[in-house]
């Protein structure tokens, strides 16, 4: 490969890992929120998954897709990702875990993402925290016609 091409492709995946890697620094600088993980956390009689989880306060109603209306199926989707310290999920660390159907999975990402949570606590202070939740769909109510209307 011509040394110009090498370079060009250097280039390339420098200009890409960039604002990737800045991206990341100031969500951490934003938040100002230490990880559990990091060493001034760490604590040999309190090991770190022994940290009060975060706990949902509010947020939306999961909408049951429009795709699965005529089926009317119930589901599950789990979801695990990180709650920041000012209580909500951070978007990047978002993973599912299982989903009974697909099509439940984009809903279930945007309840999570809109709702608040009670941020973990390590020694009285906020941390980011893993956590996994369920999200469950029910279908909604058939409209029931009277006969002969």
């Amino acid at each position: 490969m011509p040394r110009f091409t090498q370079a060009y492709l250097l280039a390339a995946c420098a200009v890409v890992a960039l604002p990737t890697a800045l991206v990341a620094q100031r969500a951490r600088q934003a938040t100002d929120c230490p990880e559990p993980g990091n060493a001034q956390f760490q604590d040999p009689e309190r090991p770190t998954r022994e940290l009060p989880q975060p706990q949902f306060i509010r947020g939306p109603n999961p909408v049951y897709p429009a795709a699965l209306q005529h089926r009317s199926v119930a589901g599950k989707v789990g979801l695990q990702f990180v709650v920041r310290c000012d209580g909500r999920a951070d978007s990047n660390t978002v993973a599912v875990v299982y989903a009974t159907d697909t099509a439940f999975i984009r809903p279930a990402v945007f309840a999570v993402l809109r709702s608040v949570y009670r941020p973990g606590l390590f020694h009285g202070k906020r941390v980011a925290a893993s956590v996994m939740q369920v999200v469950k769909f029910t279908p909604p109510p058939t409209k029931r016609t009277k006969p002969g209307t």
